[in-house]
């Protein structure tokens, strides 16, 4: 496994403005722009942005990925009998387990009809990466 250096690519706007940061592994997260309760009262009533740079993107391809994820995961990504998967742009919140059935990983994963998008911790992202075998099929 790779060590990968994880960074805060909003941190130089985020330290323009009031906000409080707190330490997550080596990446300085905002903890808070001054006022918890109006920020929440913000987003409730209307609409705002998260910025989550400890989350990290994976991208799946390939026909089969929705019927391969469905056995990996602990959410539906695919039904078997109507052999259908889940709908172009929706989403499932779902945990990723070991043989054992322990948890690896959370993951939101969002269909985009052509490919697959696993949000998951940005320190998982390199580990769960399957890199084809460059002499393989």
């Amino acid at each position: 496994m790779t060590t990968q250096s994880l960074s805060n690519p909003l941190l130089e706007l985020h330290q323009q403005t009031d906000a409080e940061f707190g330490q997550w592994e080596q990446i300085q997260i905002v903890q808070t722009f001054g006022e918890p309760q109006a920020e929440y009262a913000t987003i409730h009533k209307s609409c705002g942005m998260i910025d989550l740079p400890q989350r990290g993107m994976l991208e799946l391809m390939g026909k089969d990925r929705l019927s391969f994820l469905n056995n990996l995961l602990t959410n539906q990504t695919w039904d078997k009998s109507k052999k259908t998967g889940i709908k172009n742009g929706e989403g499932v919140y779902a945990f990723l387990l070991n043989l054992r059935g322990r948890i690896v990983a959370d993951m939101n994963v969002l269909e985009l009809d052509d490919r697959t998008l696993l949000e998951t911790d940005a320190r998982l992202v390199e580990p769960l990466r399957i890199v084809p075998d460059a002499g393989g099929r």
